[in-house]
């Protein structure tokens, strides 16, 4: 494997958040320490600030913010997120995948 390949991300962990900002900053580090890996973060007018907070945290990911006029529609924040991956392979996680306690 070369240099270029192994900094080549193979996924994108692709994370919608609305209101989970507890679990996020639980969840959010440990996808960004996945190896050849890229971490997007679709905050859907959470509530939390859930993308300022992980904009002023980690600078390796991409953040993307839509409007959702107060309803939190899972498929329409994934699509978005899937707009900005350009990796072969997709996982979509929730925030809450891991609980804070």
């Amino acid at each position: 494997m070369t240099d270029l390949e192994a900094c080549e991300p193979l996924i994108s962990f692709i994370v919608t958040c609305k209101g989970r900002l507890e679990h996020l900053m639980v969840s959010l580090p440990r996808l960004i320490g996945q190896r050849n890996s890229k971490v997007i973060l679709v905050d859907s007018e959470c509530p939390d600030g859930a993308g300022d907070w992980a904009e002023s945290q980690f600078n390796e990911i991409t953040i993307v913010r839509i409007q959702d006029q107060g309803q939190f529609h899972i498929t329409r924040a994934r699509n978005e997120g899937l707009k900005n991956a350009s990796t072969e392979w997709i996982c979509f996680i929730d925030a809450d995948i891991i609980s804070k306690h």
